[in-house]
């Protein structure tokens, strides 16, 4: 219980306090990559899905198996309200828990459905 706990402050120390002063000090410019963080709303799982399972606006477009934490996900899209959702299941959580990772608005999607890459956008 307290490796949860010290796991679960670490975490959120982690998403208060930039990593090695770079936001105050400015990122250098010649920097390819950085990490970061931002609070992302995690509930149980079944609670969560079978709120976008009954919403008759709410398609199931992508279930997706992420490797590097052998986990997964999934994207919701809503046509009505031009809303998408992800959801990744959190290593380790044993599926009890999904997270909403992505909430976009202003979705557009293409009509003829998803192109090679190449083709002509929207």
């Amino acid at each position: 219980m307290f490796k949860i706990a010290a796991a679960a402050i670490t975490g959120l120390v982690m998403l208060c306090v930039p990593f090695g002063g770079l936001l105050a000090e400015g990122i250098p410019d010649n920097m390819q990559a950085i990490q970061t963080s931002k609070p992302v709303m995690c509930e149980r799982t079944m609670p969560l899905l079978n709120r976008f399972a009954e919403d008759k606006d709410e398609q199931l477009l992508v279930q997706y198996k992420e490797p590097q934490h052998n986990t997964g996900g999934m994207v919701w899209w809503n046509a009505e309200n031009q809303t998408i959702h992800v959801l990744e299941f959190p290593p380790m959580m044993k599926g009890e828990w999904a997270c909403m990772i992505v909430f976009g608005t202003e979705v557009r999607m293409d009509p003829k459905g998803v192109r090679k890459k190449g083709e002509t956008p929207l």
